[in-house]
Order: C-alpha cells, then structure tokens, then sequence
C-alpha cells in the first residue's frame, strides 16, 4: 500500500475513534473515570485507540476500547 493510501487509513481511523469517544455507552464513561489520569499502578491508558495492521498485503486497522500505553 503507497503512503498516500496509509495516510488516509489512518485519518479515517481517527475520525471513527472521535466518533466512539463521543457516543460512550455508560459503562465506558464509568471504566474511563477509573483507568484515566494514570491512576491504575501509574499505567497510561488510551480510549477508542485505532490499531492499523498489514495483514497478507492489504491494510486495515481495528479499535481498541482501552489501550494500554
């Protein structure tokens, strides 16, 4: 895949987490509040994190609920 076509991956990814961080369910606002600010054992933790994986050539990603930095 060119740059160009990562690049757009990865902008496209970011506007889909933006989305899910703003549409949290309950249960993610509540989980967030806790894992939030390093307050798990000093561990820095990510919300709605996209990873992007090359899997046989063809490039695409997921989202992580919570990421663990």
């Amino acid at each position: 895949m060119s740059l160009n076509k990562k690049k757009e991956l990865s902008e496209i990814a970011k506007i889909i987490c933006r989305e899910l961080r703003k549409n949290s369910t309950e249960a993610e606002k509540i989980l967030w509040d806790k894992l939030r600010n390093r307050q798990v054992d000093g561990k820095k933790f990510l919300r709605q994190h996209p990873v992007l994986y090359d899997l046989k050539g063809l490039e695409s990603f997921f989202v992580a609920d919570f990421f663990l930095f």
